[in-house]
């Protein structure tokens, strides 16, 4: 996510009135990643992607 770019923000605030969101709530985009808990994370996984579904998962190195 480029937070520096302006396509970044018309697409959010295109979204947020979409579906019918507080275009506020764009900006805190820290406060939800920070809000991000393991068990939440492993929650939504088992519901979104479950076992009996093939899933590959590739954790690469962060770019330095």
């Amino acid at each position: 996510m480029s937070l520096a770019q302006n396509a970044y923000w018309m697409s959010a605030l295109q979204s947020a009135v979409l579906l019918d969101r507080d275009p506020a709530r764009i900006a805190d985009v820290t406060g939800i990643v920070e809000s991000l808990t393991a068990p939440s994370l492993q929650q939504a996984l088992r519901r979104y992607l479950p076992l009996d579904r093939y899933t590959v998962v590739t954790l690469m190195p962060e770019a330095k």
